[in-house]
C-alpha cells in the first residue's frame, strides 16, 4: 500500500479511490511488453520487404522460364539452363509462401503481445482500490507499506447506504424467541 485516502468514519462515494497499491513492477512489465511490440512491428516491416522481393521473383520467374524455353527450342539454350529457370521460378514461389506465413506468425505474435499489454493495464488499473458503492467506512485494515494479497482479507469494510452490520452473541436457549424486526437493546 503506497497511499491511503480513506479512514474509519469517512463517507465515500462509489468509485472513490480508497487506497493505492504499488504498481512499479507492473509499469516495468508494461514497458518491456511495449518494447517487444516495437520489435514485432520492425519484424512486420522486414516481412513486408521480403514479401515484396518475393513477389518480384515470382513475377520474373515465369518470364525467365519462357525465355529459356524459347531459347532451348531454337537450340541456343541447354536443358540445364531450362531446368535452372524452372527451379528459380519454383524457388521464388516458395519464398513468397514462406514470407507470407512468417508475416502471419508475426501478426499472431503481435496479437498475443497486445493481449498481454491489455492484461497488465487492467492490473495497473486495479492498483487503485475503489469504493464499490456510496457508504460509510466502518473499518480500515490497509496500512501504509502493508503487503496486500488475496488471502489478507478485505482492506476496508463499508456500510453501504449507511446500513450497519451487527454481530451479537446470543445464548442458544434464546434463539427460538428471536424474530425478524424484533427490537433489541
Amino acid at each position: 500500500v503506497i497511499g491511503l485516502n480513506a479512514d474509519q468514519g469517512d463517507t465515500v462515494k462509489k468509485g472513490d479511490v480508497l487506497a493505492m497499491l504499488d504498481h512499479a513492477m507492473l509499469d516495468t512489465q508494461l514497458n518491456q511488453m511495449q518494447a517487444t511490440r516495437l520489435q514485432g512491428e520492425a519484424s512486420v516491416a522486414q516481412m513486408q520487404a521480403q514479401i515484396g522481393a518475393a513477389r518480384v521473383g515470382v513475377k520474373q520467374g515465369p518470364e525467365a522460364l519462357s525465355r529459356a524455353l524459347a531459347l532451348q527450342q531454337k537450340g541456343v539454350a541447354t536443358k540445364a539452363e531450362l531446368d535452372n529457370a524452372q527451379n528459380a521460378a519454383d524457388s521464388a514461389r516458395a519464398k513468397l509462401v514462406s514470407a507470407e506465413k512468417a508475416m502471419a506468425a508475426t501478426n499472431a505474435q503481435l496479437a498475443v503481445i497486445d493481449a498481454q499489454i491489455e492484461n497488465v493495464r487492467v492490473q495497473i488499473a486495479r492498483t487503485a482500490v475503489r469504493a464499490p458503492a456510496d457508504g460509510l467506512v466502518l473499518s480500515r485494515a490497509a496500512t501504509m507499506g502493508g503487503i496486500v494479497s488475496p488471502s489478507s482479507g478485505p482492506l476496508f469494510r463499508i456500510a453501504i447506504g449507511g446500513e450497519f452490520e451487527l454481530e451479537a452473541n446470543v445464548a442458544e436457549t434464546s434463539l427460538p424467541r428471536l424474530a425478524l424486526g424484533m427490537p433489541v437493546a
